[in-house]
């Protein structure tokens, strides 16, 4: 896009919002400033506009401009500043045009750093305020029963809802409320948008024609596939290096026991990540795993019969309150149907689970992961939600390459991976 195409023709002619959409690719922030608080009938004799709806309006799209906002334009050309003011004065930062492209995906295209930064901090802002509503309002629902509050709940819980499916984020257009943040669901009738619909369905386990075991879900979303499969190893190893393998002891009394580091997954899928644990050969291998075609398929499986391994057969949300789960020196996460904000409920958990500071956790970041600046929202995101409860994390970067996209998401109802990078969290405890 360029400054011609922002403007159209002279100013003279053009509606505030037009106008706004040129100052803003001039990087112009005098006139913004004027054009969001100074009516036309206030400098123009003129006008007989005297309505604040005479005002240009921050979050103003443009039909014949591919649905850009000012904040595309601003950010086409790296105007931090006006980014700045806009995102401070109602400009919607998830706004997405007609292609479903963000203004922080266009500064990042231009290589303006300091432009993308400025809008991912005001995701993240915005996300983690919201996040926090939701919270709240869910505590209130739940202190006083059905009601207003619950309602009220229910109604923040919609607005901050996100998965690690399809679309990266909400199309915000022209006359929303700026208080929105990204909705990343799958469509409310889909399986993969609710855990509780999701573990009552059946899942199709299968081999392709590639000879890549695959898991799909009744809706035909992909649960796990072997793409994922370098993921799975290399979070392994980060997960479970520096500790030793099992080994036996012998007590006082003569009684043999197996000593050695102790591994927790949640969700065993295809079981990928769960092979890769056993080849450092944990001396207690605890997999979580609710779901009743999952449980068979891994059963079917040698792992089922490994030494040291258990399944619990329940979801995580009981599992974990259980007294006698125990510690573990690695915890590994990777639920299917559940939203970001199912996720940080795990995150305050882990304390109680994990064994002190030498320990790891990791999860399986897909939140996002067909869109590269709100996949950063959520790396961002997570990491200071985990440095709440005592976590420091470290990123590791992982490449993606499918050898054939077309191939290992045909079937499939929607991908939920497009990036060529991934980013993998390796956590520990800070506060032993």
């Amino acid at each position: 896009m360029t400054e011609s195409a922002a403007s159209g023709s002279s100013s003279a002619v053009l509606s505030p919002n037009e106008q706004l959409l040129a100052a803003a690719s001039a990087g112009d922030l005098l006139t913004i400033k004027s054009l969001l608080t100074t009516p036309p009938s206030d400098s123009d004799p003129s006008s007989s506009s005297t309505t604040p709806s005479a005002l240009a309006q921050p979050w103003y799209e443009s039909p014949i401009c591919l649905g850009w906002s000012a904040l595309h334009f601003a950010a086409e050309r790296g105007h931090t500043h006006v980014i700045k003011y806009l995102l401070r004065n109602g400009a919607i930062w998830n706004a997405v045009d007609i292609h479903g492209v963000t203004a922080g995906e266009v500064a990042w295209s231009g290589n303006w750093e300091g432009a993308y930064r400025a809008l991912l901090d005001e995701g993240v802002r915005q996300t983690l305020l919201l996040n926090a509503l939701a919270e709240r309002a869910e505590e209130q629902a739940s202190q006083s029963g059905e009601g207003e509050e619950g309602e009220e709940a229910e109604a923040a819980g919609s607005d901050v809802k996100e998965a690690s499916g399809d679309a990266g984020g909400s199309v915000a257009h022209s006359g929303e409320d700026s208080d929105t943040v990204m909705t990343l669901t799958a469509p409310a009738n889909e399986l993969a948008n609710s855990n509780l619909a999701f573990l009552s369905s059946p899942l199709r386990f299968f081999t392709d024609e590639k000879g890549k075991e695959r898991c799909l879900d009744q809706d035909d979303n992909m649960v796990m596939a072997g793409w994922e499969t370098n993921i799975m190893r290399r979070s392994a190893d980060a997960l479970c290096k520096d500790f030793p393998p099992r080994y036996e002891v012998h007590d006082e009394d003569g009684e043999r026991r197996t000593e050695g580091f102790r591994v927790l997954n949640i969700g065993y899928g295809l079981g990928i990540v769960d092979d890769f644990f056993q080849e450092y050969k944990p001396a207690r291998h605890v997999i979580v795993e609710p779901h009743p075609d999952a449980i068979k398929y891994f059963k079917s499986k040698a792992i089922s019969k490994a030494e040291g391994v258990e399944l619990i057969p329940k979801r995580w949300e009981d599992a974990l309150l259980d007294p006698e789960l125990g510690e573990f020196d690695v915890v590994y996460a990777d639920p299917f149907a559940q939203d970001y904000r199912d996720l940080k409920k795990l995150f305050d958990l882990l304390p109680n689970v994990l064994n002190g500071r030498k320990a790891r956790f990791s999860f399986f970041h897909g939140l996002a992961g067909t869109n590269r600046f709100f996949y950063d929202v959520y790396t961002r995101l997570s990491e200071l939600d985990l440095r709440d409860v005592g976590m420091e994390t470290e990123w590791e970067t992982v490449p993606v390459k499918m050898e054939d996209k077309e191939e290992v998401w045909r079937g499939v109802r929607r991908e939920y991976w497009k990036l060529d990078q991934y980013r993998l969290p390796i956590c520990q405890m800070s506060i032993f």
